[in-house]
């Protein structure tokens, strides 16, 4: 990430890192997304975990916390690099999802799901619940497209599992997808 593997030096501390975030705007911290994503879709499996577990310290120790970091436009970043890969959302769910938000004026932003997404959320049903119950706003119609596109399918997932049919989030949000 800020290390240099050759060098054994880390060319930013945590404290520098955070700042540039910070001052950066949420272009700059969609790029670090975009980054990390392709790092964890490209590694092997071995290498995926080493990246996860630098990523996971990284959403814990480095990101900042400020309330005008949290946007819908990083919020919706967020969620589509948690989604990117199945283990990644199990590896980082935890670290990321204090860092979201609800995505209002949602149509704005495309949250592109994989091809794998079914297996994320069957692997995953309760922690996606519970991401999708942060990040989606009290209308539907204002939810972001990728998510507007597959709704049906996570409400299939969730209604399958006896413990998360009768789940609070998930009656609520069903109320919200029902009255678009």
């Amino acid at each position: 990430m800020s290390t240099d593997e050759n060098a054994g030096y880390r060319w930013l501390d945590s404290t520098e890192f955070r700042t540039a975030l910070l001052e950066g705007g949420d272009e700059l911290r969609s790029n670090v997304l975009w980054h990390f994503e392709r790092v964890l879709e490209n590694e092997s499996a071995d290498e995926r975990r080493e990246w996860q577990t630098r990523a996971n310290n990284f959403f814990k120790d480095v990101w900042p916390r400020q309330r005008e970091v949290k946007t819908p436009e990083v919020s919706a970043r967020l969620l589509e690099f948690l989604v990117s890969h199945p283990d990644t959302f199990t590896a980082l769910v935890d670290a990321v999802s204090p860092l979201l938000m609800t995505i209002e004026n949602g149509m704005r932003y495309h949250v592109r799901f994989p091809p794998k997404a079914e297996d994320l959320i069957r692997s995953n049903p309760e922690r996606f619940l519970h991401v999708m119950d942060i990040v989606l706003s009290e209308n539907a119609r204002d939810w972001p497209w990728g998510i507007v596109l597959k709704f049906d399918e996570f409400a299939k997932v969730w209604e399958a599992e006896d413990s998360l049919r009768s789940d609070p989030r998930f009656i609520e949000l069903r109320r919200r997808w029902n009255t678009r």
